[in-house]
């Protein structure tokens, strides 16, 4: 049985491209963000949700999950 707790979802959204000229930059503010959805990411983000850490976000550069 899987222990109980915050409820994770990946939602797969993609981010506009950029153009170039910096006009696609977005105001996003957390606490920790986490660059790569690779295994240490995604333990990362799991680790930061046992401490009670909830203001986090993980950014991929590819479509999907997983790393290289």
């Amino acid at each position: 049985m899987l222990p109980q707790g915050p409820r994770v979802v990946y939602d797969g959204r993609k981010m506009p491209e950029p153009s170039g000229n910096g006009d696609n930059v977005a105001d996003v503010s957390v606490d920790v963000p986490i660059v790569g959805a690779g295994f240490s990411g995604i333990c990362m983000g799991i680790k930061l949700l046992e401490a009670g850490i909830k203001d986090f976000l993980i950014i991929e550069k590819s479509d999907d999950l997983g790393g290289t």
